[in-house]
């Protein structure tokens, strides 16, 4: 696929009153599981197309993915005004066009992402990037959500009281879906757990809250990106997803050095975070054994996605680990 021929295509046909549109690639980003993702800069004689000559196409794998897209744009919008530091959106397509596949235009933010800096970083200078990480995190967790557009996204409302029953709910409609009964015991050890606990409050959430999903601008601001699982829940499922993701690509200081910061800079306790540990832990284990099994296109994925989770092996071993460490259930997903 020509990414500048495709762009130029698809640009000359949109804005027809703009002549001589030039476009050159970048660079290309590839990073995680969903997309792809190209830097470009756009040029024309006459009209400004958009407000920056430096933009990102994130092209989803396929049109299976339109609400997802969708989604993500209009969370990220619903952000921005909130002034919440997210890129500026500034094209959706899902419908026909020359890609043959959803994506969205947004503003490029130059700087580094927050895991190429804390890869240099000193020692001295650790603690400033982890308390900068967890103020943006309890930032979004404390954004009110009140004009959050559920029935526009087409998401479920979550509420305090039926927080724990919706997600047993889908989870087990998702493990049986896929012929996944084998994990069925980690979803009945999390309902036995949450019977004990309370939800107080409902956030926004990003969903895969990690390093390389800041971008640290040229002023040293963050930004952050990638928001096609955020949804309004429980604050601690995002809190305890990052925190596994520490655990297994780093370590279990690392991942405690960053709890205690969450604590320090939300100003609170975080209580009964094991629980959603084990949540998250499922939600992992059971996206790696879809794609695993029926491909990485039945999941929404890059086609790629499959062989990188195989290269990763010990990373599985490290989750199968940790759940047994927190609940004795023993659970193997096979990677050959």
């Amino acid at each position: 696929m020509d990414i500048k021929e495709n762009l130029l295509i698809y640009l000359t046909e949109k804005y027809p009153d703009s002549t001589n549109i030039n476009i050159e690639i970048t660079s290309k980003i590839t990073s995680g599981w969903e997309t792809e993702i190209y830097c470009f800069t756009l040029k024309t004689d006459n009209t400004l197309i958009f407000p920056y000559e430096d933009l990102v196409i994130r092209i989803y794998p396929s049109f299976n993915e339109k609400k997802r897209t969708h989604n993500e744009f209009k969370v990220m919008c619903w952000l921005r005004d909130k002034n919440y530091p997210v890129p500026d959106v500034l094209l959706l397509e899902i419908e026909d066009n020359p890609f043959n596949r959803p994506f969205i235009i947004m503003q490029e933010i130059e700087g580094k992402t927050l895991r190429q800096i804390l890869e240099s970083a000193s020692e001295e200078g650790m603690p400033y990037y982890l308390n900068k990480f967890s103020e943006t995190f309890v930032d979004l967790h404390n954004l009110d959500l009140s004009d959050f557009p559920c029935s526009e996204l087409g998401l479920p409302k979550i509420t305090v009281s039926n927080f724990f029953e919706m997600y047993s709910l889908l989870m087990e409609e998702r493990l049986k879906a896929n012929n996944l009964e084998k994990l069925l015991p980690i979803l009945d050890w999390i309902k036995k757990g949450s019977s004990q606990v309370k939800v107080d409050r409902i956030s926004v959430i990003h969903g895969d809250f990690h390093p390389d999903n800041i971008l640290v601008d040229n002023n040293g601001k963050f930004i952050v990106l990638d928001w096609s699982a955020s949804m309004p829940v429980d604050f601690r499922y995002d809190l305890a997803w990052t925190m596994v993701l520490t655990r297994i690509y780093s370590n279990e200081q690392l991942k405690d050095m960053f709890f205690s910061s969450y604590e320090s800079v939300l100003g609170n306790s975080v209580h009964n975070i094991k629980l959603f540990e084990v949540i998250a832990l499922l939600r992992r284990l059971s996206d790696i054994a879809i794609i695993l099994s029926r491909g990485s296109s039945v999941a929404g994925l890059r086609e790629d996605t499959t062989y990188i989770i195989k290269s990763e092996k010990e990373l599985i071993t490290k989750l199968q680990d940790l759940l047994f460490k927190y609940t004795k259930i023993k659970i193997e997903i096979p990677v050959e």
